[in-house]
């Protein structure tokens, strides 16, 4: 990984950001011997703008800040596409969806590379599972494969109990952006029972986790440079821990720290 850092902007900053959005959907259905098959696409085409300068007081210390600091910079010109195949049968059936993009901004800057696979395009299988209905009246329903799962009413608070799947917050700043957008699904296992018309029990567990996608270094709003692809890092110097501590005794053998000091040099153990 590169260990330099690029020049990025604050989400913080006080300006606002100008965008429109132009989406198109397509979609159509055949058959696949006894299966249903649909095959739906959605492609848009977003510009994002700063509409004033930057302030000073909010930049903080978050890295270089040269990227789009002047009133009226374009700072996102992306196209983006999202495509979902489903096949269906009377019991069963399968489920496949993804999405890209591609910034034509974000291409003309200089990014590490971890930043640019996040910043200038990405794409995700967002989901990959095959469900199957059991019993008489189908209300027994079993999903397996990578998959969103809903879970209570919160959207992006973390340590809450929808805090289930991966999130890419920097989907969500593309103008016309969807929430299936933002949200990657987990492999999991999801079982749902309704019994009584009116009433459903739901479970499930997940066989892996990825963490939330943060802003990548070089988007308009990214936030700690530390903490986002490509910001980097560097390694402690291989060098031991040690400080030299000067002090004084008075006759009497208590120690006179006050004309005394402290130096600590020591690396992160964190």
């Amino acid at each position: 990984m590169k260990t330099h850092a690029r020049a990025t902007l604050a989400a913080g900053i006080a300006a606002t950001a100008l965008a429109a959005a132009v989406p198109a959907a397509y979609g159509f259905e055949f058959q696949l011997g006894e299966l249903d098959a649909s095959f739906d696409t959605d492609i848009g085409w977003g510009l994002s703008m700063r509409t004033a300068d930057p302030d000073s007081k909010n930049l903080g210390a978050y890295g270089n800040r040269a990227l789009f600091e002047d009133k009226w910079d374009i700072f996102n010109n992306s196209i983006k596409g999202s495509h979902t195949f489903e096949v269906r049968g009377d019991t069963y059936g399968a489920l496949l969806r993804g999405n890209w993009f591609y910034d034509f901004e974000m291409a003309n800057q200089d990014l590490p590379n971890a930043s640019e696979n996040r910043a200038k395009q990405h794409g995700d299988i967002t989901d990959a599972y095959v469900y199957k209905r059991f019993l008489d009246d189908q209300s027994l329903t079993v999903r397996l494969g990578k998959q969103v799962i809903s879970w209570g009413e919160n959207t992006f608070i973390t340590g809450a109990i929808n805090d289930i799947n991966t999130v890419d917050i920097s989907k969500l700043r593309t103008p016309g952006a969807e929430l299936k957008d933002a949200f990657t699904g987990t492999p999991a296992l999801h079982v749902s029972y309704t019994f009584l018309e009116n009433y459903t029990v739901e479970g499930f567990a997940l066989f892996a986790y990825d963490e939330i996608k943060v802003d990548p270094m070089g988007n308009f709003f990214t936030g700690l440079d530390a903490i986002a692809d490509g910001g980097g890092f560097a390694n402690a110097m291989d060098v031991g821990p040690f400080g030299p501590r000067p002090r004084c005794f008075a006759p009497d053998g208590a120690a006179c720290d006050l004309l005394g000091g402290f130096l600590t040099r020591a690396g992160d153990n964190l």
